[in-house]
C-alpha cells in the first residue's frame, strides 16, 4: 500500500514538472510619436526592455522617452518583463526622429502653379490657401482653380515621418485679379510741397492692398490708405527717379491701375555762376540742374552743332571753337544763350566766358 501511494506520488510530481507554461507576450503596436515609443501594454508585466542598436534601455511602463536620443532613423525591439521572466523580442519597428524641421523655402508662383524646393526627408507638405489646408505629395500645386477676384494668402509646412511637421512659412500673397476695371492717372512733381492725395471715393469697395509695377505687395509706412483717401508722401516720392509707373489698387471685387508721372516744378538753371574763363587750347564744360529737362539748344557767336557736345546735363564747348572766337579777334567776352527745357518751363540761361 504504502509502495503504491509512493509511486502515485513520483506520477503526479511528474505531470507537474511537465505542464506547459503559458509564454510571456512579447509588445505589439509599437508607434512614435513626439519624442515618445508607446505599445499596448502586458498584462502582468513588471517593465520592458527597449533594444536599440547596441543599447538597452529598461523602463517600467509601456512609453520610451527618445529625447535624449540623437536625430536620426532607429530600430527598435522590445521585450516583456515578469520578474526575472522575459519575453522573445518584438517585430522590429523602425522609426526616424527629426528635430530639425524646416518649412519650404524658394516658394514661387510660375503659370498659376506654386512651387517650392523639395525638403529632405519630406513625406509630403500642407499647403494652406487662406486657412484652408491641402495635402499634397510634389513639390507643386495648381492655382488656376482658385475663384478669381480674391487675394490669397499661401502658406506652406512640410509633413515629415511619424506626424512631424514644420511650421508654416511666412504667407505669400496672391490674386486672381485679371482685367483692371479702371486706369487712374496721377502726376508728382519734385519741388512742390503737398504729398500725392488720390481719391478713393469713386470705389464701391474698401481698398485691400496697394501692388507695384511687379504685382508685389507695397508695404511703406510713407503710403496711408484711408477711408477715403490714398496718400503717397513727398519724401518718398522724392526718391522716385523722373519717369512714369504703374501701381495697382486692389479691392474685394475690382482693380485699379495707377499711372504715376514724376517729373519736376524746380526751374532749370545753371550750376555756379555762369562766368568761365578762357585758355587757349582747352575746352570749357558748362553743367545745369535740368529738373528732368534737357539741354534743347545753344546761339551765340558763330557757334555751330559742331562747335559743342552735350552729355546730359553738361555742355562741353571745344577748345577749337574758343579758339577760334578768342584766338584772333582780340574779343573780350562771349555770351552764349543756353535754352533749357522742362515739362514745366521754357529757360534761356546766358553764359559769359571772358578772355
Amino acid at each position: 500500500m504504502k509502495k503504491s501511494l509512493l509511486i502515485l506520488l513520483c506520477i503526479l510530481f511528474l505531470v507537474s514538472c511537465t505542464k506547459k507554461v503559458d509564454p510571456i507576450e512579447p509588445p505589439s503596436n509599437i508607434y512614435y510619436h513626439e519624442e515618445s515609443l508607446t505599445w499596448s501594454a502586458i498584462y502582468g508585466a513588471t517593465g520592458y526592455q527597449c533594444l536599440i542598436g547596441r543599447f538597452v534601455y529598461e523602463v517600467s511602463s509601456s512609453e520610451f522617452d527618445t529625447s535624449n536620443l540623437d536625430s536620426g532613423t532607429y530600430e527598435v525591439k522590445i521585450i516583456t518583463l515578469q520578474g526575472k521572466a522575459y519575453s522573445k523580442p518584438s517585430e522590429a519597428y523602425t522609426f526616424t526622429i527629426i528635430r530639425d524641421t524646416t518649412f519650404p523655402v524658394n516658394i514661387r508662383i510660375e503659370e498659376d502653379v506654386l512651387l517650392w524646393d523639395v525638403v529632405d526627408q519630406a513625406l509630403g507638405y500642407i499647403v494652406d490657401i487662406n486657412g484652408e489646408q491641402i495635402i499634397v505629395n510634389t513639390n507643386d500645386y495648381a492655382l488656376s482653380s482658385l475663384p478669381i477676384n480674391t487675394f490669397y494668402g499661401i502658406c506652406l509646412s512640410t509633413l515629415y515621418p511619424h506626424d512631424q511637421r514644420s511650421s508654416f512659412s511666412l504667407p505669400l500673397a496672391y490674386h486672381t485679379f485679371v482685367d483692371a476695371s479702371d486706369v487712374w492717372e496721377v502726376t508728382y512733381l519734385k519741388g512742390q510741397e503737398e504729398h500725392v492725395i488720390i481719391d478713393l471715393t469713386p470705389l464701391n469697395h474698401p481698398v485691400i492692398a496697394l501692388h507695384d509695377e511687379d504685382d508685389n505687395l507695397l508695404i511703406s509706412s510713407d503710403i496711408l490708405i484711408e477711408e477715403d483717401t490714398l496718400t503717397m508722401a513727398k519724401y518718398y516720392l522724392d526718391e522716385y527717379s523722373y519717369g512714369k509707373y504703374i501701381f495697382f489698387l486692389y479691392t474685394s471685387d475690382e482693380k485699379i491701375v495707377i499711372h504715376l508721372t514724376v517729373g519736376d516744378t524746380r526751374e532749370p538753371h545753371v550750376v555756379g555762376t555762369g562766368s568761365y574763363q578762357y585758355q587757349s587750347g582747352s575746352s570749357i564744360e558748362m553743367v545745369f540742374e535740368l529738373y528732368d529737362g534737357v539741354i534743347s539748344s545753344i546761339s551765340g557767336g558763330t557757334i555751330t552743332p559742331e562747335d559743342y557736345t552735350i552729355e546730359g546735363n553738361t555742355l562741353i564747348l571745344s577748345s577749337t571753337y574758343l579758339d577760334r572766337e578768342f584766338g584772333s579777334s582780340g574779343r573780350e567776352l562771349l555770351v552764349l544763350g543756353v535754352v533749357l527745357e522742362s515739362n514745366a518751363h521754357f529757360v534761356i540761361s546766358y553764359q559769359f566766358i571772358n578772355r
